[in-house]
């Protein structure tokens, strides 16, 4: 009978957009359309380290999955935890990933050992903020799993990534690559700072090129906030009439996209290099790109009023994702963050956090 040693925990962070276009949903289009569509794209992402998915697997008596709704200390608590992590269904979810693992070990020619274990799951990533809190989770469980059966090493990234995605796929969520390689790159590496994806035309063939990068000195990282709209956003709702666009080949989406993908292509340099300036100026660029793309109707009033903020304050920002949330770059660190707060309380229920 197989058990562990010890205790494993993994934790998936959540994960934002620095700069660069929203390439998944031109591979949405390419797959419905079976064609690649003549567009270059880059992206840089970071972890957000603040916020994460964790998956524990302890010794028990028998194999018990405790996911982050099944208990709480009282209403209260019950109340405050759904209001910053959303609700839904996190024991779905976990079954879904552990039938993907079961997957995963006999295409390797592995043996799953028949394991007493309970499987502790927790997450903080606020859900449908454009965070990537379900893939962090799905990442976390699968991973946990593996490292059990000391198969961790058995999976690049990108197949551990592609592993996490047709997990979602079977759960109904429509999505690409694009979050995915972040987190899986943060499990096998949790010192990595960034991770920078290409997603050209040529590298697309393959799924994606991407490095993970580590700045020489982490404490010259920018300092940083974020910004979470009181409501979801529904990610299909906001993405589908771009998908729509990008499927016919419209010259001006297509144009979008490129500026875009040309954008991100050098922000991996100015990050690295450590040229804040010039990669705030980047993330703001993206955004107003985006909502120029998006149109301020999709976006609604919810990601329009912490754009406002934002602008007020005279920070540098990007949307996280899909809508929802803002990470804001502080160029006058506490100064800018003080400024940031007095315009995100201004405009209605917010809120704010200091990442770094």
């Amino acid at each position: 009978m197989a058990e562990l040693s010890e205790a494993i925990k993994i934790k998936a962070t959540g994960r934002c957009a620095l700069v660069g276009n929203p390439f998944d949903l031109v591979g949405q289009a390419e797959a419905k359309m079976k064609q690649l569509i003549e567009v270059d794209g880059a992206i840089l992402s970071i972890p957000i380290r603040n916020l994460y998915a964790s998956a524990t697997l302890k010794l028990a008596d028998e194999f018990i999955i405790i996911a982050p709704r099944s208990k709480f200390k009282n209403l209260i608590d019950c109340i405050d935890e759904l209001k910053i992590r959303g609700v839904g269904d996190w024991e779905h979810i976990a079954d879904m990933a552990i039938v993907v693992f079961g997957e995963i070990m006999a295409k390797l020619g592995l043996e799953v050992q028949p394991l007493k274990v309970k499987i502790i799951l927790k997450t903080c990533i606020p859900r449908q903020r454009g965070l990537s809190g379900s893939s962090g989770m799905i990442t976390a469980i699968i991973f946990a799993l593996l490292k059990a059966h000391n198969a961790e090493n058995e999976l690049t990234v990108k197949e551990l990534a592609q592993y996490v995605l047709k997990v979602e796929n079977q759960l109904g969520v429509t999505a690409g690559l694009q979050d995915r390689i972040l987190q899986a790159a943060y499990v096998f590496d949790p010192k990595i700072d960034a991770v920078f994806m290409d997603f050209g035309v040529e590298s697309r063939r393959e799924g994606c090129d991407f490095s993970p990068l580590k700045l020489s000195d982490r404490k010259r990282m920018f300092s940083s906030a974020l910004i979470l709209s009181s409501q979801p956003s529904h990610s299909g709702k906001v993405h589908k009439p771009i998908v729509a666009k990008l499927r016919r080949r419209g010259k001006r989406i297509i144009r979008a996209f490129s500026e875009l993908g040309e954008i991100g292509y050098h922000a991996r340099n100015a990050f690295m290099t450590g040229d804040w300036f010039e990669l705030g100026g980047m993330m703001t660029a993206t955004a107003e790109k985006r909502i120029e793309i998006y149109g301020e109707e999709v976006l609604g009033p919810l990601n329009m009023a912490i754009v406002e903020a934002c602008r007020a304050a005279g920070v540098y920002w990007n949307f996280t994702g899909s809508g929802g949330a803002v990470v804001a770059m502080l160029p006058e660190g506490d100064e800018s963050f003080d400024r940031l707060k007095i315009e995100v309380e201004k405009r209605g229920n917010f809120e704010i956090y200091r990442l770094t």
